[in-house]
Formats: C-alpha cells, sequence, structure tokens
C-alpha cells in the first residue's frame, strides 16, 4: 500500500503546478499513513514552490467524526469505507473523489477554493495502474475454523482487509497450545488465543500482550452426554475427561474439582488436541472439558444427543475473555499500524457477520 502510495505522490507531482495557497494544505490522514506523508512531504513540496502540506494523522473513525462535526481540513485520506462516507456526509456529492485502485479514499472536505481541492482530485486523476496485493499479514487461530471466527471469514469474504492494505492469511494451529508461542517466536503477527494463556505465557517469560478481545465471555464448558452420568462437577470422580492439552483448561479443572470435593488424580485426563468429540460421542470418555458451548455443545445438539453443557462460569470460575487476539509486545509498540489496521477490518467483518449470519 505505502509503495502505491508513493507512486501517487510522484506522479502528481508532475500533473502541472497550480497557483500557491494562501494557507497549508490540510491533510487528514490515517495513522498507517502519516509516517509515510511525512517522508514524501519534502519532496512535494520542493516540486510545488509556496505549497505547504500539514498532515494531522489520527484514527480514522475519530477523524471522520471530527470532519463531520466541522473540523476543518482539505483532504482526508483513508482506508476504511464507513469512515470516508461519514466524513462525507458534509461535502456536495460532486466535490468527492474516491480512489480505490490503491486502496486509499481520499475526500475533499470544507476546501475553500477549487484550487486547493483540487490536490483531492489531482491524487485520483493521476492515481490509476493496478493495485498492491498488500502487506502480508498472518493470524494464527486458536482451533480449527469454527462461528468464533466469524469476524475474520467476513472481513476476508467482504474485502475489509484489502482496503486496509493487508493481505491476511489465517492458519490453523498444529497443536492448540501453540498460537501464543508461535507470536512470541516471530512466525506469526497475530494468534487468537485465550486470555488466561496469555497470563501464563507472560509468568513463563514470554513478552506477549492482548490487544483486543474477539469474545468477552467464557465458551469454555464441561460437557457430556447423558448417558455418562454427569450432573455435577462430583460426578466427575473415576471418570475419563479429554481434553485439548491447553494449560489453563487443565488447571481450571483442576480448581472445579477440589472444589467439589473431588481429588483431581481420581480423574482420568486424556489430551486429545483437536478430536474433543469422538471420544465422547463413542463412549470412551465420559466427558470433555475444553469444548465450546455454541461449538461442541451447539454440535452435538443439532446431532439429536441431547447434551449437557455446563460453562466454566457456572462452576466456580471467574468471568474472563474466552478468546482475544495476541501480539508480540515489542511488535505493538514498533509497529502498530498493520495491527490497528487488521483490528479496523475485523470490527467491519463481526458487525457485518452479526447483521448477516446467515
Amino acid at each position: 500500500m505505502r509503495a502505491a502510495l508513493a507512486g501517487l505522490f510522484l506522479v502528481l507531482a508532475g500533473c502541472g503546478d497550480r497557483a500557491a495557497g494562501a494557507r497549508p494544505v490540510r491533510i487528514a490522514a490515517a495513522s498507517s499513513l502519516a509516517h509515510f506523508l511525512e517522508q514524501v512531504k519534502p519532496g512535494w513540496e520542493g516540486a510545488h514552490p509556496g505549497e505547504i502540506l500539514e498532515v494531522s494523522p489520527g484514527a480514522s473513525s475519530t477523524l471522520a467524526r471530527q470532519l463531520f462535526e466541522g473540523a476543518e481540513a482539505d483532504v482526508f485520506l483513508s482506508a476504511d469505507r464507513d469512515s470516508l462516507d461519514r466524513a462525507g456526509e458534509r461535502v456536495r456529492r460532486e466535490t468527492r473523489r474516491i480512489l480505490y485502485a490503491n486502496r486509499l479514499a481520499a475526500v475533499g472536505v470544507d476546501a475553500p477554493s477549487l484550487a486547493t481541492l483540487a490536490t483531492a482530485i489531482a491524487l485520483a486523476a493521476c492515481g490509476g495502474g493496478e493495485a498492491d496485493d498488500g502487506e502480508p499479514f498472518s493470524l494464527t487461530l486458536d482451533f480449527y475454523v469454527n462461528p468464533d471466527h466469524a469476524g475474520v471469514f467476513t472481513a476476508l469474504e467482504r474485502g475489509y482487509f484489502d482496503e486496509v492494505g493487508l493481505d491476511v492469511n489465517p492458519q490453523v494451529p498444529s497443536d492448540p497450545a501453540a498460537p501464543i508461542k508461535q507470536v512470541a517466536a516471530g512466525r506469526t503477527d497475530l494468534a487468537i488465543s485465550y486470555e488466561p494463556e496469555v497470563i501464563l505465557a507472560r509468568d513463563q517469560g514470554l513478552d506477549v500482550v492482548a490487544v483486543a478481545a474477539l469474545v468477552n465471555g467464557p465458551l469454555t464448558s464441561l460437557i457430556s452426554l447423558p448417558e455418562a452420568g454427569i450432573e455435577t462437577a462430583a460426578d466427575l470422580a473415576s471418570k475419563t475427561v479429554v481434553t485439548a492439552g491447553i494449560p489453563y483448561q487443565a488447571a481450571y479443572l483442576e480448581t472445579i474439582l477440589r472444589r467439589a470435593g473431588v481429588d483431581p488424580e481420581s480423574v482420568d485426563l486424556v489430551d486429545v488436541g483437536f478430536n474433543l468429540m469422538p471420544p465422547v460421542i463413542s463412549g470412551r470418555a465420559d466427558a470433555m472439558f475444553g469444548g465450546f458451548l455454541n461449538v461442541e455443545g451447539v454440535d452435538l445438539a443439532e446431532r439429536g444427543l441431547d447434551p449437557r453443557v455446563v460453562p466454566v462460569d457456572r462452576l466456580g470460575i471467574p468471568t474472563y475473555d474466552e478468546l482475544v487476539l495476541v501480539a508480540d509486545r515489542e511488535r505493538v509498540e514498533s509497529d502498530p499500524e498493520p495491527i490497528r489496521a487488521f483490528l479496523a477490518a475485523l470490527e467491519r467483518g463481526t458487525y457485518a457477520a452479526a447483521r448477516n449470519p446467515q
């Protein structure tokens, strides 16, 4: 995206001079573009004597709100169409120009003269060319693809990540316990994991942070079928329980068992990774701990098996964010803009999925 923008400014400098403006050309720009705009600013001003570019960076949604409420700017640069449309409500349609070819949107706002507005018009007229493929951005999922990832895949399908200049590549982990380790090792840009896992990882010295919540309440559940005869946690004594091998879930289960007066050593815990359902359906296991109420719980119900699904917050575990997006702390501090862009596109995808669940 930045390479494409560089081309735009270089071509724009040769599109013809205009009369010197009485004041700076004020550009409200998404934060992800601000650093680049500052880089091209000297070249632009050198090619246009008397012209000064004044860049005001910020989050697209914040800038759009400020512009809508009356803040002054000549050009608004954003890759977020919702913010673009909100800011554009103050601009006559015939003065609006939107540049899609380079995944960049430009709107002239409150322009005092046609000369100043020509900056935005020239940006669209001189742009053209093929769109780049976007900045590669890897996302490691927490599990196999399931309804909790609806926002991610809706954003992919609708091109929201493309619009913010990211080529997002979701990957299913080989091990449900692996995503945070991959983030810490620098092998993925973001990972979906569990809030308790972030805490455990930091205790172990991994320098990772949660940057957003994908699911802000518990989904992890104790799930069994009626024939297992498990009514409460106390009934787990001498039973076989399968888990996904995720450390925090083992810690939660131990706490639940002790609160119920059950010796954890009396329960046969079997790590089956992703394969939680087959042992329960076949009767080789009495229950699963770590299945989600909205994934395995729903799947078993749709099979007509009448599962008993008890979320952990009904078993004495305090509430928490089940799924969070995890990043390397140093990456967040040194290069936050791709992550911010990802979160903005994901938010759009999540709202779109909620509005159109089918």
